[in-house]
């Protein structure tokens, strides 16, 4: 059994029962926590230098996100998973963001795999990945918004994705540019954005993911190779690679 002080945080009887049992399957009893009202989370992290804590989302008064926001900013936080019965949306938003959860109902195999990597990470002294702006950014994308950077990169900026043209990496580097122009830089590769944007984006080219809701036209370009052309006009290329892609996305 595992040594590691576990705080479960639920408003829900059953719900607590249940990730109750699945955690007394890793960790000493004696080591598990419950509260079932989330404004007693903070104390109790605190007061019983809890390691690990497992937080629903909905919750009233204070949700999990929030609640994780605030336990983020604890000297020494413990590790946060969110227990969460949220849509396929959202659940690719905490993997862009490197956000842990489980799903309810809760499935012993994904269970099993989260807690391997539980055990790694507090074994190795990594604490938890979350950060106040992992945190937040993830809220945003679940919300349709993305966070951008600015020149300075201490300013933040929020897109709504709606708004966004498309993505291009130049480098390692990537960029959300909107409708009028104004572009700023993504803290995500496009691999992963591929995975996690709506699917009205859709990739185009190795540099470039492009929103469908802003293309104007698309046409036969030098050759065999085709281009974009979006309603303010820029032109975006489209590969061989993904063109048949983009024409299904597009009913061309």
């Amino acid at each position: 059994m595992l040594n590691i002080k576990t705080l479960i945080v639920d408003d829900e009887p059953p719900a607590i029962e249940e990730l109750y049992y699945h955690c007394s399957q890793y960790i000493d009893q004696q080591n598990i926590y419950e509260i079932d009202n989330p404004k007693q989370a903070l104390d109790a992290i605190k007061d019983y230098h809890i390691d690990l804590a497992f937080l629903d989302i909905n919750m009233p008064f204070i949700s999990g996100i929030e609640l994780a926001e605030k336990i983020a900013e604890l000297d020494k936080p413990p590790y946060i998973v969110f227990v969460t019965a949220y849509d396929e949306y959202a659940l690719q938003a905490f993997e862009l963001n490197a956000i842990d959860y489980v799903l309810k109902p809760i499935d012993p195999k994904r269970f099993d795999q989260t807690i391997k990597k539980i055990k790694t990470n507090i074994k190795c002294e990594n604490g938890s990945s979350i950060t106040k702006e992992s945190i937040k950014k993830a809220t945003n994308f679940i919300s349709g918004k993305i966070t951008a950077v600015g020149t300075n990169p201490n300013d933040r900026y929020i897109f709504n994705l709606s708004d966004i043209t498309h993505f291009q990496a130049d480098g390692p580097i990537v960029f959300a540019s909107k409708l009028d122009g104004d572009q700023k830089r993504v803290h995500y590769q496009l691999q992963e954005l591929e995975k996690a944007l709506p699917k009205n984006f859709v990739r185009c080219h190795k540099s470039y993911i492009v929103n469908i809701e802003h293309v104007a036209r698309m046409y036969l370009w030098q050759k065999s190779n085709f281009q974009i052309e979006l309603e303010n006009g820029e032109k975006i290329p489209v590969s061989r690679r993904y063109s048949q892609a983009v024409k299904e996305q597009l009913n061309w």
